[in-house]
């Protein structure tokens, strides 16, 4: 328990919960529009999903810095970029979001690939806006700089 209390007061001194919190503001617009044109509440909940899932990702850079264990209030730390000067996160990238969003117009409105695509693209949108680099989130711009952190 004491773990998870702990865990719990990193995730709000370090403002990982303010962040979590308006990634689900910037996701509200694109469930609300996946609500409008398929009127399915389980691609509402995918899309909702989606948008935190994908940082599920940051567990490649974590156990790249901590080896193969885990630590929540570590991970909500995030010292393993900083640690590091590295982030892989090959999730987070812009590249996956034009396939996702290719597929989705080949399948329609009402598929698994669109309610993942706009789960992913307003989690990308605040990330960009929060790191202050488009760039950043081009999986192969990060490859292209040996994934090291410049900014």
């Amino acid at each position: 328990m004491k773990g998870i209390i702990d865990a719990f007061n990193v995730l709000v001194r370090s403002g990982l919960l303010k962040h979590e919190v308006i990634h689900f503001f910037v996701a509200i617009p694109f469930l609300i529009l996946i609500w409008k044109k398929t009127r399915e509440i389980k691609l509402v909940f995918l899309a909702l999903a989606c948008t935190y899932l994908i940082d599920a990702d940051h567990l490649f850079d974590y156990w790249r810095y901590y080896g193969f264990t885990f630590n929540l209030s570590d991970f909500f730390k995030m010292e393993y970029f900083n640690g590091q000067s590295l982030a892989i996160i090959p999730f987070h990238a812009w590249e996956w979001l034009l396939l996702l969003m290719y597929v989705s117009y080949k399948k329609g409105w009402k598929s698994n690939s669109t309610a993942i695509a706009l789960g992913i693209f307003p989690h990308l949108i605040w990330d960009a806006i929060s790191v202050g680099s488009i760039v950043f989130y081009f999986i192969s711009y990060r490859a292209l700089m040996g994934f090291r952190i410049f900014i």
